[in-house]
């Protein structure tokens, strides 16, 4: 299967606003390209509306030269020039303006990272593997600690087209640099999931729980029969405490941890509540999973 990496850095010698993008990985020898630029004020300002709407900390500026300012629908009405942006407020039925940012940040880091040299080698290591009838594993390291916030999964070439983690023809994974090597992994005959729920006011937290059971025990890609799928069982935590958390995941062996709930950026790796107060860190459940293999 073809494979595909790139890495983005800041370039701490040029100024804050200004980064690095390069190949580190392409299915080609003339693929290994590099290119420079600016973290624009035009993404800033569709980062921090993002921000503004989804999550409920401080926003987190990339650029700290760049002024903050006031959320506005001009970034939005130039990515789409077509249909006009509705605030909040307005007829969010007809145009929901949530949808609309999302969409909006998707398409500005596309166009972000995928420009020049950059996309001429997406592009050609996209068509080997068509080529070959397969799909091209693609990993997006991340080296600059104010980037891992963004939501790099919804990047999209354009409005209507899949976002990169949602398209059928690529493998989409991200990275920081920091990153030990992963042991080997133990040969199982089914996936073993730990599904975790943090408190959400806002959700029926057993309804929600059962509905993701009922997805993960049920769903396949389509044209896989039962027996070319492998079989798979989940367990359940809603609002668990940290120290039930940790003694589920040190005593039974799980192949994939889901979590479904809220978090926090911090200096420890982020914290994800567990409950409405209690909340682990990502050095604390990092280290768990390391332990536990």
């Amino acid at each position: 299967m073809p494979s595909a990496s790139i890495a983005i850095a800041r370039l701490v010698n040029t100024g804050t606003d200004n980064f690095a993008i390069w190949v580190l990985k392409a299915p080609y020898p003339s693929g290994y390209v590099l290119r420079d630029c600016v973290f624009s004020a035009e993404l800033n300002q569709i980062w921090q509306e993002w921000q503004q709407m989804f999550t409920s900390h401080s926003p987190l500026d990339i650029t700290s030269r760049l002024p903050s300012t006031a959320v506005n629908t001009l970034t939005l009405v130039e990515t789409f020039p077509e249909a006009s942006i509705n605030s909040p407020t307005e007829n969010p039925s007809k145009s929901p303006y949530s949808s609309r940012l999302m969409q909006s940040l998707g398409v500005n880091l596309w166009r972000w990272v995928f420009d020049g040299l950059i996309l001429s080698c997406w592009e050609r290591s996209r068509g080997m593997a068509m080529g070959q009838r397969t799909q091209l594993r693609f990993r997006l390291e991340i080296r600059d600690p104010d980037l891992i916030a963004l939501p790099w999964e919804i990047m999209q070439p354009q409005p209507g087209q899949s976002a990169i983690s949602l398209s059928p023809d690529i493998l989409f994974s991200r990275t920081i640099s920091e990153v030990e090597p992963l042991p080997e992994l133990r040969t199982d005959q089914a996936i073993n999931i730990l599904l975790v729920l943090g408190d959400d006011h806002k959700l029926q937290l057993d309804q929600e729980a059962s509905l993701l059971k009922k997805i993960l025990l049920e769903g396949r890609p389509l044209g896989k029969t039962v027996i070319e799928y492998a079989p798979c069982t989940v367990k359940t935590l809603v609002k668990p405490t940290k120290t039930e958390l940790i003694q589920e995941l040190e005593t039974k062996a799980y192949n994939v941890f889901f979590y479904a709930g809220h978090g926090l950026p911090d200096p420890d790796g982020g914290s994800l509540f567990l409950t409405n107060e209690l909340k682990i860190n990502g050095i604390e459940l990092a280290q768990v999973l390391t332990r536990t293999g």
